[in-house]
């Protein structure tokens, strides 16, 4: 890490400061604000940070940020940045403007903005997305598959609220404590701000079909009831 520029130590600490990062282990960091993130996962990046105007005060700081590089591991299945993130801060407003995530099965795209003053969130995910990506959040599964995602973060950062749909294709779930997979996934998941609903997916657990139902229900962003149905047979 490397940082040039002024800070006055004064008054409402007026400065310019450029910070430059190379291959830094951000998770650490992330897990202070989301102390749920799976042990598995880890994120490794190099990029620039400007910070300008007053330190004191948030509404005076303007920052910019790029990513020039940005590697995800989520267990067994990986992420990259596809081109430079964007970021900036202004008058409390942090717009995200351009980030692109690609890897095996997912190009994903995110956008919007967080008034970090009131903490409200409007972002917006959409492409495709490896069932991979959901190692980040649930440490006892596994995952593969593609889905084509559109999902919504809107409410607080406090409650966080999302919405949205994902078509799943070929999707392979497995619990690390399960004797069997749940394989070829293929339906359609919505996401309805408090939980996600299943709606009829189809899939095979070992060599007979079943067939899902119900819901999830999500504190924040974060699986806590489960009111599913099931039905299989030749299993």
């Amino acid at each position: 890490m490397g940082a040039a520029g002024k800070v006055t130590l004064l008054g409402q600490y007026p400065g310019d400061v450029t910070i430059r990062i190379t291959d830094a282990s951000l998770d650490p960091y992330a897990r202070v604000f989301a102390p749920a993130l799976s042990p598995f996962a880890t994120a490794v990046a190099s990029g620039t940070l400007r910070i300008s105007g007053t330190l004191a005060n948030l509404d005076n700081i303007v920052a910019r940020l790029q990513v020039d590089s940005l590697d995800l591991k989520l267990f067994d299945y990986g992420l990259k940045n596809d081109g430079p993130i964007e970021a900036s801060l202004e008058q409390g407003l942090a717009r995200i403007g351009r980030l692109k995530l690609s890897g095996v099965d997912t190009q994903l795209a995110v956008n919007g903005n967080v008034d970090v003053m009131q903490g409200i969130l409007g972002l917006r995910a959409e492409g495709e997305a490896n069932l991979g990506i959901l190692q980040a959040f649930l440490r006892d599964i596994r995952g593969a598959g593609r889905a084509e995602v559109i999902a919504d973060f809107t409410g607080t950062m406090e409650k966080p609220q999302l919405s949205g749909s994902a078509m799943i294709a070929g999707g392979r779930l497995r619990h690390m404590w399960l004797p069997h997979a749940i394989d070829a996934i293929n339906g359609r998941v919505t996401f309805t701000g408090a939980s996600v609903r299943f709606d009829d997916v189809a899939a095979t657990i070992g060599r007979g079909a079943a067939r899902f139902g119900g819901r999830i229900g999500l504190t924040g962003l974060w699986p806590s009831l489960l009111d599913l149905t099931f039905t299989g047979e030749n299993m």
